[in-house]
């Protein structure tokens, strides 16, 4: 249930206004922008990630551990 609620609030309340600064060039401050690459599709997917979540560069850890982070720690 929180997982639902939570992923509804970021995915239609808190990520569209980040996406569109991010968008227009302005990057809000504690911001970075997540891009993977869609495992089925090959479609770049992009997400707003703050300083409290982890932000891995490739080959230091495994592909998961951001969610692990977002949603454990």
């Amino acid at each position: 249930m929180k997982h639902s609620i939570v992923h509804f609030l970021q995915k239609y309340l808190f990520n569209p206004p980040i996406m569109f600064l991010f968008a227009i060039g302005l990057v809000p401050p504690g911001y970075g922008l997540l891009e993977t690459t869609g495992r089925k599709t090959g479609k770049p997917r992009r997400t707003p990630v703050t300083r409290g979540q982890a932000v891995l560069d490739r080959g230091r850890a495994r592909p998961e551990s951001w969610v692990r982070s977002q949603y454990y720690g």
